[in-house]
């Protein structure tokens, strides 16, 4: 269990992040609740007064970085861990090709990475044990349909966190990325395909924190759709001839 400690979580306002935001304040952490718009997080607030700080941030917005670094450093003096878990997903609907489309979904799953991370870094080297959780994909382990916006955006996080882990370490900071499958959300609400191992909110967030406890590598969740994809990508052929064309959507399908 993780009590005690000061924990950063962006996208905290709804789905995942809440959940993650929820459990940690009943273990006895300080959070500081990150997402788009303050009002979002007042009904988190206001459940547990004095252990939760707000901070709105819209991770993709570049040029707020020098404000919300400011307002984190006046909310603390250190972060033990930051859980980036902010995120979107649009799809891609052939022949139909909108640039437009994937730099919104890059600028918030990459870029809002890379943004959280420049204000984070500091505070984390100055904790004991700091700790960065990244929140990817089981999408990044093979190619889903329409997903090439979405996929390749979490392929390029988990490089992001790979290549972290190793200059992180010298500076005392462990990284962890977990890769979730489907999880009931308000993202995943618009999805017009079958789900398998569709997850609640609440336990994609201890399966999370369980990670970050254990301070675990890589964890990959839920194991009944993990393993299987795990198996696949080693396998690519099979994946690409029988597998993948049987997702397509039926409907305005490229496939």
């Amino acid at each position: 269990m993780i009590t005690g400690k000061t924990v950063w979580v962006t996208g905290a306002s709804a789905g995942i992040g809440k959940a993650i935001a929820e459990q940690l304040l009943q273990s006895g952490n300080h959070v500081i609740a990150s997402a788009r718009s303050a009002d979002s997080l007042r009904a988190l607030a206001g459940a547990r007064p004095g252990q939760l700080s707000v901070l709105p941030f819209d991770v993709s917005d570049t040029a707020a970085l020098p404000a919300v670094t400011a307002q984190m450093r006046a909310l603390t003096d250190f972060i033990d861990i930051a859980i980036f878990n902010a995120g979107t997903c649009e799809y891609v609907d052939l022949p139909a090709f909108e640039p437009a489309m994937f730099e919104r979904v890059f600028n918030t799953n990459v870029q809002g990475v890379v943004n959280s991370l420049s204000v984070a870094l500091p505070l984390l080297q100055r904790s004991t044990s700091g700790q960065i959780v990244a929140v990817s994909s089981l999408s990044s382990l093979v190619p889903f349909p329409r997903a090439e916006a979405y996929g390749a955006s979490k392929a390029a996080l988990d490089y992001l966190m790979d290549t972290l882990r190793i200059d992180l370490a010298p500076l005392g900071v462990d990284v962890t990325l977990v890769q979730p499958g489907f999880v009931a959300t308000p993202l995943t609400d618009k999805n017009d395909f079958p789900m398998p191992g569709l997850m609640r909110p609440a336990d994609a967030a201890h399966q999370i924190i369980w990670a970050a406890h254990k301070r675990k590598r890589l964890h990959r969740f839920p194991r009944r759709l993990a393993w299987p994809l795990a198996f696949f990508s080693q396998f690519r052929s099979l994946w690409d001839r029988f597998i993948a064309p049987a997702m397509s959507r039926k409907s305005n399908s490229p496939y």
